[in-house]
């Protein structure tokens, strides 16, 4: 263990280091002193518990891809996605629909594929509040990165990966950050900043509960119904920054320039910041608190990844507009779903990909 940390960390010294990457290790608690909390639930298989090689029992209690939502959380204000007022002037994508052509739908900071999801690709960018005539999947490939298109074969050619990351992080840096993948143009890019929360030294702590329905109206009846939280002696998150990707995103004159990959670090670093400076809700039981942080071994707090993040936006040269776009005509946004005869529905336009990290 060295020194504690206590100045604020700098994107522009980062980058100029030889090193790869850079970890941040955060301990967490469940907050007002309780013993119990809720790991995330994975379809069949409930909470993961495994054995580390030292024997002991680890909970996955956020995988990365979960983890990546919960970062993003911290960009916008609750529930109508607008910005919060640091990171005004950050460049993002918003698919909207209605009459005046703004009610907005998702935004790339809310969706899962981010740049790449289809409620953009598909879509029609908009113009002086007009659609264009192609769709905004179809402006990226040919005129933005700039790629020959062979169907399943098409794929950017060495060269032209600077135009993929400059585009990229025009219209949504964000995607940088967390990763993305376009799989009809044979782009992946994969994470800057990869965060996962695990707890150690962790045991299962079954409970359970009843639903009442004395009126009998619904079908459930009344069930008993499991219900698994967990304890731990540690729970731990851990952030790593891939500072040599960063560094692979431009050279010379190709690709970004030294401002635009100190925003990118520094906008990872700044989510970090957001996400431990305070008591965070990852879920319902799970509501956990920061009790001691290491960056890169150093006993650190969360001061030191006070980042200026408006400042970094300022330099990076930002394109306008900072806002693109993206338009639906709502009746092919939105579509009633079927119902099923076990009394359920289908949604009929659920186009997700299980083969992509949807995160």
């Amino acid at each position: 263990m060295k020194n504690q940390m206590t100045t604020p960390l700098s994107p522009a010294d980062l980058l100029a280091t030889r090193n790869n990457r850079l970890v941040l290790q955060a301990t967490l608690a469940p907050v007002a002193g309780k013993t119990r909390f809720q790991p995330a639930g994975f379809p069949e298989i409930g909470h993961v518990l495994y054995n580390a090689p030292d024997n002991q029992k680890v909970c996955i209690v956020d995988n990365a891809a979960s983890m990546a939502n919960h970062l993003e959380t911290v960009c916008t204000n609750g529930f109508d996605l607008s910005l919060v007022d640091e990171l005004d002037g950050l460049p993002y994508v918003e698919c909207v629909t209605g009459a005046d052509r703004h009610e907005v739908v998702v935004t790339s900071l809310s969706e899962g594929h981010r740049l790449a999801s289809d409620y953009f690709l598909k879509g029609a960018r908009l113009v002086d509040n007009l659609p264009e005539d192609r769709t905004f999947g179809t402006v990226l490939l040919a005129d933005e990165f700039g790629l020959r298109d062979l169907g399943n074969k098409t794929h950017p050619l060495p060269a032209q990966w600077w135009n993929v990351f400059t585009t990229i992080f025009r219209y949504d840096p964000n995607s940088l950050v967390h990763g993305i993948l376009f799989p009809a143009m044979g782009i992946k890019l994969p994470r800057v900043l990869t965060a996962t929360l695990d707890a150690f030294g962790a045991d299962r702590v079954a409970t359970s509960g009843v639903k009442f329905d004395k009126l009998g109206k619904t079908n459930s009846g009344q069930p008993i119904f499991a219900k698994d939280e967990e304890t731990a002696s540690e729970i731990r998150a851990t952030f790593t920054v891939d500072v040599s990707l960063i560094r692979s995103f431009g050279r010379g004159n190709d690709g970004l320039n030294m401002g635009q990959k100190q925003f990118v670090l520094g906008f990872a670093l700044w989510k970090i910041g957001k996400l431990l400076a305070s008591p965070f809700r990852f879920r319902s039981e799970c509501d956990l608190e920061l009790t001691g942080l290491q960056i890169d071994g150093d006993k650190s707090d969360v001061a030191a990844l006070a980042i200026d993040v408006q400042a970094l936006i300022k330099e990076a040269g930002f394109q306008e507009p900072r806002v693109t776009r993206i338009y639906w005509n709502d009746s092919e946004l939105f579509k009633a779903a079927k119902d099923t005869t076990d009394g359920g529905s289908t949604d009929t336009n659920d186009e997700d990909d299980p083969s992509v990290d949807a995160e």
